[in-house]
Parts: C-alpha cells; sequence; structure tokens
C-alpha cells in the first residue's frame, strides 16, 4: 500500500520525493488522503522514495501494492501531461486515479487486474463524466496476440480507428498503439508510435502476427475441428444447436470485419446468427446471450450491435451479386 504523495494535517499535499530531502526531525506527521491512517516515508539509495501505510492498516483506497515500474511511471508520465495531477483522491469514486488532468483520468496498470475491477473502474469513471485512460506496463503491453483486456483498454477514435497506450518506463518512451485488425490468415496487424518527453510522436514500427497459412478459411476451420482444438469445438457447439456448421456458412461470413480485431474467429457465431434469425432484435438477443458483446466498457453495446448487423446486411447483399 504505497503513494508518492500524503496530506499534512492542514490538508495539504506532501510529496515523498521532495521531503526525503529534509531531515528526519523536519518531516510533519502525514496521514492517507483516502483512509487518514498515519504513513511513514520510506527512502533511500535503492528506494524511490514513497509513503507506506503502517503494518495492519487496511485501506481500500490504496489497497494495491506498487512496483518499482509503476512508481517510477507516474513520474514520468507527469513530463508528458505536466499539467495533471498525481494520485489525486476522488472522494465521489472513493479512487485516486495515477494522474488526473481536467476530466481525464490516467491509469497506469503494471499488474494484473481482475477484468471485473477493471471494469468496474472504467464504468464509473465513465459514469462519473471522467475519461479513463489505460496505460499498460510491460508485462501488460501487446507483443504477439491481444487478450481480452489489451482490447478491452482500447478506444475508438473519430475515423472508428482503435488506439491504446504503453508506457516503457526503462526507455522514457510512451508507446501509443494504432490501426489494431484482424482478418484471416493475416491474423494481428497494428503499428506502434513512441514519443520521448523531449520529442514528437515518431512512427516505431510496424507488427504482424501471421496464421501462417494459405488454407481457404472454412477447410483451416474443418481442419481445426478434426484437430479437436478446444476453441473451436466450443464455436461449432454455439453454432451446431442452429443446424449450422463453421466451416459450411456462406461465404461472405468469412469475409473481413472492421470488429475482427475484438472478436476474430468468434465473429463466426455472430454471423451464424444472421443467417439464422430473420430480425434484427431476434438476432440481437441470441448474440446477447453468447456475452460477446460485453465486456467492451469503452463501446455502445447498442451501437456495437447495430453496426455488426449492418455490416452483415451489406456483406450479404453484395456477395449474392
Amino acid at each position: 500500500m504505497t503513494m508518492l504523495l500524503a496530506q499534512s494535517k492542514d490538508g495539504s499535499y506532501i510529496d515523498a520525493a521532495l521531503l526525503a530531502k529534509k531531515k528526519k526531525r523536519e518531516r510533519p506527521r502525514l496521514h492517507c488522503p483516502g483512509c487518514q491512517s498515519p504513513v511513514l516515508l520510506k527512502a533511500g539509495e535503492q528506494k524511490i522514495a514513497h509513503f507506506a501505510h503502517c503494518k495492519g492498516t487496511t485501506c481500500q483506497t490504496y489497497s494495491e501494492g506498487e512496483t518499482v515500474e509503476h512508481l517510477q511511471g507516474k513520474r514520468l508520465l507527469l513530463q508528458f501531461v505536466s499539467s495533471a495531477t498525481i494520485e489525486a483522491y476522488l472522494p465521489e469514486l472513493k479512487q485516486r486515479p495515477d494522474l488526473l488532468a481536467d476530466k481525464r483520468a490516467l491509469e497506469f496498470q503494471c499488474s494484473p487486474l481482475p477484468f471485473s475491477r477493471f471494469q468496474e473502474r472504467t464504468l464509473g469513471y465513465i459514469q462519473a463524466q471522467y475519461q479513463p485512460i489505460w496505460i499498460l506496463g510491460s508485462k501488460l503491453q501487446p507483443k504477439r496476440h491481444w487478450t481480452h483486456f489489451q482490447k478491452a483498454c482500447c478506444q475508438l477514435n473519430s475515423a472508428t480507428t482503435f488506439y491504446s497506450f504503453g508506457l516503457d518506463v526503462s526507455q522514457e518512451k510512451l508507446l501509443c498503439y494504432r490501426g489494431m485488425q484482424w482478418s484471416y490468415p493475416v491474423g494481428y496487424t497494428w503499428q506502434v508510435y513512441s514519443k520521448t518527453p523531449a520529442h514528437q510522436w515518431k512512427f516505431e514500427r510496424a507488427v504482424c502476427q501471421s496464421l501462417h497459412t494459405t488454407e481457404s478459411y472454412p477447410h483451416w476451420l474443418q481442419r481445426q475441428l478434426m484437430q479437436l482444438n478446444p476453441t473451436f469445438l466450443t464455436l461449432q457447439q454455439k453454432v451446431y444447436e442452429l443446424g449450422l456448421s463453421i466451416f459450411s456458412l456462406p461465404n461472405w461470413c468469412y469475409s473481413p470485419s472492421r470488429y475482427g480485431f475484438l472478436f476474430t474467429h468468434e465473429l463466426l457465431v455472430l454471423r451464424a446468427y444472421f443467417c439464422y434469425w430473420s430480425t434484427f432484435d431476434d438476432w440481437r438477443h441470441a448474440c446477447q446471450k453468447t456475452n460477446l458483446l460485453e465486456g467492451w466498457p469503452y463501446l455502445d453495446c447498442e451501437q456495437l450491435c447495430v453496426e455488426l448487423y449492418q455490416e452483415c446486411q451489406q456483406l450479404a447483399k453484395y456477395m449474392k451479386k
């Protein structure tokens, strides 16, 4: 339970790095901005100056332990967002974003977080009219594939392009992942841009994770089922309940999608439902039972339904010509 700022008796905030430069007898007693319990200054040649709760203290606001990367990262982020306030406490949410810049709440996440907690915090910020921005640490940044959590941290810009952020503390770089897509047989593709405190954004690299196959999509899917791949057995079961098969759907079902990045192969289930159900309401009700449309706190679920359905309509109509 660590923090970079603590409160004095008059309510003002004291920075651990500045307090560490003072002699011990000059240091005032401080408390946690969240639970109001006393805190201790931790500093030394091998430690980043920070405050810690006394042993045995329970604090819900500052309950997550912080790594060296996290502590250094919050300091580094201040160089990118100089107008921000570090560890500002929001009493109406009982939360303290790592940085707060106007109505933007920046969260630097370095360790795994239960998805339910991530979603709760994100929706809490949005409902309170803050814009949450999750910035991923080194262990959580995408390498070859994108996990559900990594995708859920992504937002859409005005051009309906996905983007998200990471922070490389060792290189002092803010990373921006842009243009994320997925299609068969290419797989995931995305671009990475980087920025240092003293320089503007620059293109760093493009990443492409290939599925390494030239087979047609239906043939490849059939082979996965023959090999008893559990992922595709699950998908097949959902489609089989409709009397259909994931490798014998209409050809348009295997076409790329603007939302392929979110759903990858699971998109086949949503399209199979389109082939089976005759109305939008029936299709939406069936899709909602799969939970595939949930878990995207930045996206409007209703709008997502409408756009996916319209995409199916357009592809089905176009490929009949």
